[in-house]
């Protein structure tokens, strides 16, 4: 057999079986381009927005454990705010699950600009709710809603004391 045919057909073979099926349990195949960004899954009642590309899942409509947005003025000092937000999240049930979590600042940023790229709008609890909360560690960083432009901006508490409108909120997340 001719040398340059036989690396040719080694070639190809190695080509096609790394296109094979994803039921190895060692392929994986983003298929991220055929499902929409952002979808509403409903667990017993209580609505969770779904990020697919991120695969997160946001709170959303739901009972008193799990609004989003509740009106909280920010005369709280920012470790105070950022421990009730973890807390808050990490007792949260909701949907069935009890693996929730304050959201980053880009995260909840994220999630704010994409949804409305998407023509979506999360779900807030308060409809004049201005700001979400986004903690990293020990510090608090408040996003602009849909409610207050510019939308997904990101405020320093420090800089949110100053602001005529100071209430905020948080958004729990979990990883799926």
């Amino acid at each position: 057999m001719n040398y340059n045919l036989m690396v040719g057909a080694i070639v190809a073979s190695v080509l096609i079986v790394g296109c094979g099926s994803s039921s190895d349990d060692n392929v994986s195949v983003d298929n991220s381009a055929n499902v929409e960004h952002f979808t509403k899954v409903i667990v017993n009642g209580d609505t969770m927005e779904q990020d697919n590309q991120r695969k997160l899942q946001w709170v959303g409509s739901a009972g008193a454990d799990g609004n989003a947005c509740q009106a909280n003025p920010v005369a709280d000092m920012e470790v105070a705010a950022v421990a009730s937000a973890n807390d808050h999240c990490n007792a949260l049930v909701f949907a069935g699950h009890d693996d929730w979590r304050a959201p980053t600042a880009v995260e909840q940023s994220d999630m704010i600009k994409d949804m409305r790229a998407a023509g979506q709008t999360p779900f807030y609890t308060v409809p004049s709710c201005p700001r979400l909360m986004g903690v990293d560690g020990s510090i608090a960083t408040a996003v602009n809603t849909h409610n207050l432009e510019p939308v997904g901006a990101l405020t320093s508490w420090s800089d949110l004391l100053d602001l005529p409108t100071t209430n905020y909120g948080v958004k729990c997340v979990r990883a799926f």
